[in-house]
C-alpha cells in the first residue's frame, strides 16, 4: 500500500485509489501519517482538524479514527493507527509512505554531495523534490495545519532545493537552476541562498542586464518590505561575482565598474572603544528620528549635535549613527569637513564631488558647476532613504549646500559652534552635549584602566572630573597617563600626571590649553 501527504493525502493499492467517505478521515491520516511512529495526544489532533471544534470534538473524533481504521484493514496493507496514553500513532509497517520516502532521498543526496559524486546527489535530490506535489495535507487549512506546513517548508524542502539549486550551478547547468528557482514559493524568493543562487546562475550564463535588474530587484524589496538593505553576506557575494566578472569579462568593464559604484556607500567610522552610554541625549535622538518617521516625512531632518572641542560630539553622533544604519538601505555617507584642523576648512564644492562620487557619479559626469552638483546630489537622493554624516561643520554655510532635497534622508552634523542660520532657516534641531559627571567620568576611567584600583587621596572622581573637565577626550588622555606613568607607592595626584603642574591643584579653565 501507498500512502501519500505531500500534497493532497491519498491512499493507494496496486495503482487503484482508495476512496474515503468524509475528508476530515483523509486529513486525519495525513496528520497522525506526518508524525508517523509517533504519539498524538488527542487535543493535538482536535487542533488540526478544527479551528472551530464541535461540541462533542473527542466522540466526533473517536468516530472517525473508528472509520479510519476500518478503511485501512479493507485495503490489506499494514498502516494500523494505535491507541496509546491519551493519543494515537500512526504505524506503517511495510508500507510507502512518500514522506520517508523524500526524506531517505535527501540523505542518499547529501551523501552523494560530500564524496563529491554530483550526478548521484542531483538525481537524489531531484526525485526527492518531485515527490513534493504540493501543500503537505492539501485542503486542511485550519491554523494549526498551516503552521505545521510552513514549518516542514522552511525546515526541509527548501533546504532540499537549495542543495539542489547549488548542485546544478556546480555541474554547469544554469539554466535549470533559473528553471527551478522560479518553481520556489514567493514568500522564499528573498532567501539570501535562492538570491544568491539566481544572481550566480545570471552572471554566468553573461545574462548582465538580467543580473543588474535582480540585484535592483532584490534592494527595493529590502528597502520596502523591511526598511533596510539586503543582507550583509549577499552584498559580498554580488561584488564579489563582480570582481570576478571583471577579470574573465574585461569587454564588459565599463557595466562592471558601474555596477560596482552603484554599490549603496557604508562611510561610517569606527566608534571608539568603552563608549558610556549618553541616555539622555541618545533618547531625545531617538525621539526626533521617530517623530519624524511617525508625522510622515515632509522635510529632510537635519539634527546639529553641538559642544566644546573634547565632549565626545562625534562619538555620540556616530555611536547612534551605528545603531540605526539598517534603517538607511540607500547608504551611509560620511564627510569630515575639517572645520577646526590647522589647515583650512573644505569648501563644499569639493565636498559635494567626493559625496557623488561616493553615490556612484563617475568623475566624468560630474558638473563643473557648484549648482548644477548641488542639484545632481539631490537628485540622487531623491526618495531614498540616506544617512549622511558631516563632522566638524565650521559653519552654517558649509553644510546647506549638501543638504538633500529628499526627506526620506536623515542628516547628522557635529560643530562646536551653535550653527544658528542651519537651526533658524533650515529647520534643524540642535542637541548640546553635556560634559561627564564625576560619575561618568569614573566609568570611563576605569573601563579604560580596568587594573585602577579604588580611589585614594585625592584621587577621587571629583579630582578626575575637575582635572579633565568632564570632557572624555581629556579622560583617555588621562587613562593613557595612568597606564605609562611609573606608579608610585600611593596613587598620583592628578597634578602629577600633567607636565609643569606637579604639585598644584587642577583647574578646570587650564584643561583646554593643558590637556587638549
Amino acid at each position: 500500500m501507498e500512502l501519500n501527504i505531500l500534497g493532497s493525502v491519498e491512499l493507494r493499492l496496486d495503482d487503484q485509489t482508495v476512496d474515503f467517505k468524509r475528508a476530515k478521515e483523509r486529513f486525519l491520516l495525513g496528520v497522525l501519517a506526518m508524525r508517523h511512529g509517533k504519539l498524538v495526544n488527542v487535543q493535538t489532533v482536535i487542533d488540526a482538524l478544527w479551528d472551530d471544534p464541535p461540541l462533542h470534538a473527542r466522540k466526533t473524533l473517536h468516530a472517525y479514527v473508528s472509520r479510519l481504521r476500518a478503511t485501512l484493514r479493507g485495503t490489506g496493507g499494514d498502516s494500523e493507527i494505535l491507541t496509546q496514553d491519551g493519543g494515537y500513532k500512526f504505524v506503517r509497517g511495510q508500507d510507502s509512505l512518500d514522506y520517508l520516502r523524500f526524506k531517505d532521498l535527501v540523505r542518499a543526496g547529501r551523501a552523494a554531495r560530500e564524496t563529491n559524486e554530483l550526478d548521484t546527489a542531483a538525481e537524489a535530490l531531484d526525485q526527492a523534490v518531485t515527490l513534493w506535489r504540493g501543500d503537505v495535507v492539501a485542503g486542511l487549512n485550519t491554523s494549526w495545519m498551516e503552521r505545521q506546513r510552513e514549518d516542514m517548508e522552511d525546515r526541509e524542502l527548501l533546504p532540499a532545493y537549495q542543495a539542489l539549486c547549488t548542485i546544478e550551478l556546480q555541474r554547469g547547468n544554469l539554466h535549470e537552476v533559473l528553471k527551478r528557482l522560479d518553481a520556489v514559493p514567493e514568500r522564499h524568493e528573498q532567501d539570501v541562498t535562492f538570491a544568491a543562487l539566481r544572481l550566480s546562475a545570471l552572471d554566468g550564463l553573461g545574462r548582465f542586464e538580467d543580473f543588474d535588474a535582480c540585484w535592483r530587484q532584490i534592494w527595493d524589496r529590502c528597502a520596502e518590505s523591511y526598511g533596510t538593505s539586503p543582507p550583509r553576506e549577499l552584498q559580498e557575494h554580488y561584488r564579489k561575482l563582480l570582481q570576478e566578472r571583471e577579470l574573465v569579462e574585461p569587454a564588459d568593464h565599463r557595466r562592471t565598474q558601474a555596477a560596482l559604484r552603484a554599490i549603496p556607500p557604508a562611510q561610517l567610522p569606527l566608534t571608539v572603544s568603552e563608549f558610556i552610554d549618553r541616555p539622555a541625549h541618545l533618547a531625545e535622538l531617538e525621539k526626533l528620528l521617530v517623530k519624524a518617521q511617525m508625522n510622515g516625512p515632509t522635510s529632510t531632518l537635519v539634527i546639529v549635535i553641538t559642544g566644546p572641542v573634547g565632549v565626545g560630539k562625534t562619538q555620540l553622533g556616530l555611536h547612534w549613527a551605528h545603531t540605526i544604519q539598517e534603517q538607511f538601505p540607500y547608504g551611509q555617507l560620511y564627510a569630515d569637513l575639517s572645520g577646526y584642523s590647522p589647515t583650512p576648512a573644505r569648501s563644499p564644492d569639493d565636498v559635494l564631488v567626493e559625496l557623488l562620487e561616493s553615490l556612484g557619479v563617475a568623475a566624468p559626469d560630474i558638473p563643473i558647476s557648484p549648482r548644477l552638483r548641488g542639484h545632481q546630489l539631490r537628485t540622487k537622493l531623491a526618495g531614498r532613504r540616506i544617512l549622511l554624516f558631516l563632522d566638524n561643520a565650521l559653519n552654517s554655510e558649509q553644510v546647506i549646500p549638501l543638504l538633500p532635497g529628499s526627506a526620506a534622508s536623515v542628516v547628522i552634523v557635529t560643530s562646536r559652534h551653535r550653527l544658528t542660520d542651519l537651526v533658524n532657516d533650515h529647520g534643524a534641531y540642535r542637541l548640546t552635549v553635556a560634559r561627564f559627571t564625576p560619575a561618568e567620568t569614573a566609568q570611563l576611567l576605569t573601563a579604560l584602566v580596568p587594573d585602577l584600583h579604588a580611589p585614594a587621596g585625592n584621587f577621587t572622581a571629583e579630582a578626575a572630573n575637575h582635572l579633565t573637565g568632564g570632557l572624555p577626550r581629556a579622560i583617555r588622555i588621562l587613562a593613557d597617563a595612568l597606564t605609562t606613568t611609573t606608579a608610585p607607592a600611593d596613587p598620583p595626584a592628578p597634578g602629577d600626571l600633567l607636565p609643569g603642574r606637579r604639585n598644584r591643584q587642577p583647574d578646570a579653565a587650564g584643561i583646554d590649553r593643558v590637556v587638549l
